[in-house]
């Protein structure tokens, strides 16, 4: 199971210390944003996950207490945007945010390290040269610590129009997007170890030699934990957002071969079996019949 912490808030930010005492329990409830009423209890049994994936604009309160994670396989997504206080007026200057970068990338390796330079948005202030300029900056700051730059561009969703409306903030153009994407290449082009994706479908750039990523990368994954990745996306969405955490539905959690892997399953037919009847389930059966082979010694 891939646990992806979080889209819907900064838990590094702001419910670390909750989600270290999750980690201790060794589980979380989280209910079903349809059903609300409706709520299940994950594992958080290193056992059972197989990494998790941070979601950050400030996870200085994590930085000393990382070795609360020595079991487990992880990852950060740490966005670095330069703009100010007008707009982000909760977090730390983009200096002191630089830094915290470079002491998480110094502690846990730049390979896992993701900086994401996201949402993009225009106006008066913020214009084409200011992103080049902001991008060249931090580029060069971090040319040491990340492997991976993600670009993302501001998506005008009905829900945020009110709260940017008063900062003048437009659709991006085709030619303004291609613009930056330009200067950024050449930038990133200047440090051979840091890679330049894209992390949206909606805007393609791979004719200026941009190549669109993945946000969570199951490359990245499986480089970190050292094993396979048997995920397939669930035609009903590969992420469900359940309360503060939001839970990959990867299959592989579940599997023979994860499993296996973690020296959590013998090799029996029985096991070859119980397999092909985990695959068709969903993670919340799949942990009952883990339950189930447990119970009956079928785990090594």
């Amino acid at each position: 199971m891939i646990i992806s912490a979080s889209r819907r808030t900064d838990i590094p930010a702001f419910y670390s210390q909750w989600f270290f005492n999750r980690i201790k329990e060794g589980y979380v409830l989280v209910p079903n944003p349809y059903h609300p009423k409706m709520i299940s209890r994950i594992s958080l049994s290193p056992a059972v996950v197989d990494c998790f994936v941070f979601w950050t604009k400030n996870p200085a309160p994590m930085l000393n207490q990382l070795d609360k994670l020595q079991d487990y396989n992880y990852y950060f997504q740490f966005t670095l945007n330069p703009y100010g206080e007008k707009l982000e007026n909760r977090l730390p200057s983009i200096d002191k945010r630089i830094d915290t970068f470079k002491k998480l990338a110094d502690k846990i390796g730049r390979e896992k390290m993701i900086w994401r330079y996201d949402p993009i948005l225009t106006n008066e202030e913020y214009n084409v040269s200011f992103h080049q300029e902001a991008f060249a900056r931090i580029a060069h700051e971090l040319k040491d610590h990340t492997s991976k730059c993600m670009l993302g561009f501001i998506d005008h969703y009905p829900h945020i129009r009110n709260s940017i409306q008063p900062f003048n903030i437009n659709p991006l153009t085709k030619e303004e997007i291609e613009e930056m994407a330009v200067s950024f290449k050449k930038t990133i082009d200047i440090y051979p170890g840091i890679q330049l994706d894209t992390c949206t479908v909606k805007v393609d750039l791979r004719h200026l030699g941009i190549p669109s990523g993945l946000c969570i990368d199951k490359g990245l994954i499986e480089k970190i934990t050292g094993y396979p990745i048997l995920a397939q996306k669930d035609k009903n969405g590969s992420v469900v957002i359940l309360g503060g955490l939001s839970l990959v539905n990867s299959l592989h959690a579940y599997t023979f071969a994860s499993l296996k892997r973690k020296k959590l399953i013998s090799t029996t037919p029985l096991n070859d079996a119980l397999n092909a009847l985990i695959l068709a389930l969903n993670a919340s059966a799949a942990a009952f019949v883990l339950l189930f082979t447990k119970k009956f010694r079928i785990l090594s």
